[in-house]
């Protein structure tokens, strides 16, 4: 272990900060899939809006997931 990883542990027990991966932070993860037909439940509108807002994240299309409406 280097002095800069020593001091950088040192410093976040210092400050209280708990290092967890973003894995295990997360209980369930949400996929885009599962995300989108959650969206699809709430209507039409709320699905075109959580699709054209993540489009270039997930790459989902509103024609497939209409048929969850």
């Amino acid at each position: 272990m280097n002095r800069s990883t020593l001091r950088f542990a040192a410093a976040a027990v210092a400050a209280g900060i708990t290092l967890v991966p973003v894995a295990q932070a997360q209980s369930t993860p949400n996929t885009g899939e599962q995300l989108a037909v959650q969206a699809a439940k709430k209507g039409p509108a709320e699905l075109r809006r959580f699709i054209e807002r993540t489009r270039m994240v997930y790459g989902l299309s509103y024609t497939d997931y209409q048929k969850y409406l």
